[in-house]
């Protein structure tokens, strides 16, 4: 019975994105050794312009890792006006391509998803409700915050999800 409970409990509980009906795969070949950033880059929007035209897929996007779930990357090196310098924060953090917030059935809490039409958009971030409470902004979206020496604006805020188990609280995530 515990364990019965215990599956259940972990099927009907939202993690705060969509899992269901996601295909994900590594890319494999010269797509995963790149010579050249931009033929990567382009190479990628070829593949997902190619797979949005199968019949039944409702949207494609891609991340810089292979899956959302206790596979993503941290830094602490993310910093912002008012900022304690003393407190370390470790962010998760995963590089999405547009779309993949609506892909993942995600919910903005404020702000917008990445848009392909704001080329201002390669330089701007995405922060979840955690991260926002833990850096303690006010209206955070136009705010700007330096993550590895580069300044990003904050597009938006993404409801908060969970991306370990169920037992941890949510963690800060970029």
């Amino acid at each position: 019975m515990v364990v019965y409970r215990h599956i259940a409990f972990i099927q009907s509980t939202s993690k705060g994105f969509d899992k269901d009906n996601i295909i994900s795969f590594d890319m494999e070949g010269k797509m995963a050794t790149p010579k050249d950033l931009q033929a990567f880059l382009s190479g990628i929007e070829n593949l997902l312009a190619e797979v949005k035209n199968v019949p039944g897929v409702l949207n494609a996007s891609s991340m810089d890792h292979e899956s959302i779930i206790a596979d993503y990357g941290s830094t602490s090196d993310i910093h912002w006006e008012g900022g304690n310098v003393g407190n370390v924060i470790n962010f998760g953090n995963i590089g999405f391509n547009y779309g993949m917030i609506e892909t993942l059935g995600m919910q903005m809490a404020t702000g917008r998803s990445f848009s392909r039409s704001l080329s201002s958009d390669s330089s701007e971030i995405i922060f979840n409700q955690a991260a926002i409470d833990m850096m303690g902004l006010k209206d955070p979206v136009g705010k700007t915050v330096k993550m590895w020496g580069r300044d990003r604006k904050i597009a938006g805020v993404v409801k908060n999800f969970h991306f370990e188990s169920l037992h941890q609280q949510v963690k800060p995530f970029a």
